[in-house]
């Protein structure tokens, strides 16, 4: 990612000295680092959001027929399955209608997805419409309450994207539904043999930056690290993609999560330590602060976690003071 944070030179940051520039860590100790001090490679602590509030619904006011109308959106997992299928696969257009594209191998999946509409909202009437270049089929829902009600949750294009504020500090049972429809619409898992060994490796794809932090921020409540790579694609004349890659030791929990068995002792050898979870003893939420930035929308941390990712540190002249401009993820992890 190509983001930034521009600090002053006496900025404290929350870091672990790296003791090898060929190996990861074993052990981190945590401290307080002004940013001048700061070296290529150290680890950075990142706050996990360990915030849950959890509703029974909320109402959405979706414009219909020149006025405002309420759609009850239920808090259930149920919906936060169809929710996670949406953000995949799904879209909205401005004559009322919903669609879920699935490939045609993914029968199973629209027909849960069908099975969700009609228990969260009583919709009972589908269309299918079959794109055989593409081996296709999306499942189409006319409702024009329901269809701007969406858009106004989770964004009216791909690049737009979002997981609403109140669905990234719901209940945890509820969320692993989200990332479950969310790796069946775009997610893959990738497990290849490379000239460096087999590479085993799950990713989520997006258009939307937005989307792709938060489902980043979204899988750490599970104590599951990522990265999170950009590819530039405007010679392919096509929107920029994000990627949301959960490897090594991680993948294993990540695995069981959408149903997919990864083999334990590959990454035993080339996985990421586990790092999460690590005490912090009497820091208070002030301490936290300074590591937060603009990073994260939610203010509320309570705990951080320790990612396997490398610091860059550029410093560049002018005539004001010294900074340091401090990508937010190298978006290749050794």
């Amino acid at each position: 990612m190509d983001q930034k944070i521009i600090v002053t030179e006496e900025h404290p940051f929350l870091s672990s000295t790296r003791k090898d520039l060929n190996e990861r860590n074993r052990k981190y100790e945590l401290k307080w680092t002004p940013a001048s001090q700061l070296k290529a490679k150290d680890y950075l602590a990142i706050p996990i959001n360990r915030t849950v509030q959890t509703l029974p619904s909320i109402v959405v006011q979706a414009p219909f027929r020149g006025s405002l109308e309420d759609v009850v959106v239920p808090s259930t997992p149920e919906f936060f399955r169809l929710a996670g299928y949406f953000l995949a696969e799904g879209s909205v257009d401005n004559r009322g209608y919903i669609y879920l594209s699935f490939d045609v191998a993914e029968r199973a999946w629209l027909a849960d997805a069908k099975r969700l509409f009609k228990i969260v909202f009583g919709v009972e009437r589908f269309y299918e419409s079959i794109h055989a270049q593409n081996h296709g089929v999306s499942l189409i829902v006319s409702s024009a309450k329901l269809a701007r009600a969406f858009a106004q949750l989770f964004g009216d294009s791909a690049a737009t994207r979002r997981i609403p504020q109140w669905m990234l500090l719901e209940a945890l049972a509820k969320q692993k539904q989200l990332v479950l429809g969310y790796f069946r619409g775009d997610g893959n898992y990738y497990c290849q043999q490379n000239k460096h060994g087999r590479k085993e490796i799950f990713r989520l794809t997006t258009v939307s930056p937005m989307l792709a932090r938060q489902v980043k921020d979204l899988v750490l409540r599970f104590n599951i690290a990522a990265s999170l790579n950009k590819r530039i694609r405007t010679h392919e004349g096509r929107q920029t993609m994000y990627v949301v890659c959960i490897g090594g030791e991680y993948a294993i929990p990540f695995g069981k999560r959408v149903g997919r068995r990864v083999t334990a002792q590959l990454h035993k050898k080339n996985g990421f330590p586990l790092l999460l979870s690590l005490p912090l003893g009497q820091l208070t939420l002030a301490d936290y602060l300074p590591i937060r930035l603009r990073l994260y929308i939610c203010p509320y941390m309570v705990q951080m976690a320790l990612y396997a990712s490398r610091l860059y540190c550029h410093p560049r002249h002018h005539n004001g003071p010294k900074q340091q401009y401090l990508p937010e993820w190298n978006s290749r992890l050794r």
